[in-house]
C-alpha cells in the first residue's frame, strides 16, 4: 500500500514539461508548393482568432508559433471582475515549421507540442496538431509520414 501511494503521489508531482517537451511529428505534404500550405496555415490560425493567440508568424522562416489561451477558473464558472477573473493565460504552444524538399515539389511540415500545464488536464492540445493536416486534407493535399516518404 505504501509503494501504490507513493507511487501516485509521484505521478501527480512529476511536471508533465518532462513528457511533452520535444514531442515532434513530422509529415509531408506531396505535390504542392510552399505557399498553398502557408496560406492554410494561415487562414486556420486566423480561424481559431481569441483561442489561440499567435506569438511568432515568420513568413520567411515559415516558421508559426501560437500560444493556447486558457480563462482562470473563475473566468470559467462566470464570475465577472475585470482585473483577473476573465483574463486568458498561455495553456500551452505549439509551432509548425514548414520545409521544401525534392526541389520544392514536396513540403515537409514539422510540427512541436509543448504545454505548461498538467499532463491530465491539456493532454488535447498537444494532438492539435492534426487540425492543421485535416485542413490540408480537406484541399486534397496528400499527406505521408516523413519517415515512409524518406523510404521512396
Amino acid at each position: 500500500m505504501k509503494k501504490i501511494l507513493i507511487t501516485l503521489i509521484l505521478l501527480f508531482c512529476v511536471n508533465n514539461t518532462t513528457f511533452a517537451f520535444g514531442e515532434i511529428d513530422r509529415q509531408v505534404a506531396l505535390d504542392t508548393s510552399v505557399t498553398q500550405v502557408q496560406k492554410i496555415i494561415l487562414d486556420l490560425i486566423k480561424s481559431y482568432d481569441g483561442v489561440i493567440t499567435p506569438k511568432e508568424i515568420n513568413e520567411k522562416e515559415l516558421r508559426y508559433i501560437v500560444n493556447y489561451n486558457g480563462s482562470t477558473f473563475l473566468s470559467a464558472i462566470g464570475v465577472s471582475n475585470g482585473n483577473w477573473s476573465s483574463d486568458k493565460y498561455v495553456k500551452a504552444i505549439f509551432s509548425c515549421q514548414l520545409k521544401p524538399v525534392n526541389n520544392g515539389k514536396d513540403v515537409l511540415i514539422i510540427n512541436r507540442k509543448h504545454t505548461t500545464t498538467s499532463l491530465f488536464f491539456s493532454h488535447y492540445v498537444f494532438r492539435h496538431y492534426k487540425k492543421i493536416y485535416h485542413e490540408l486534407k480537406l484541399n486534397d493535399i496528400e499527406l505521408i509520414k516523413y519517415k515512409e516518404y524518406k523510404t521512396l
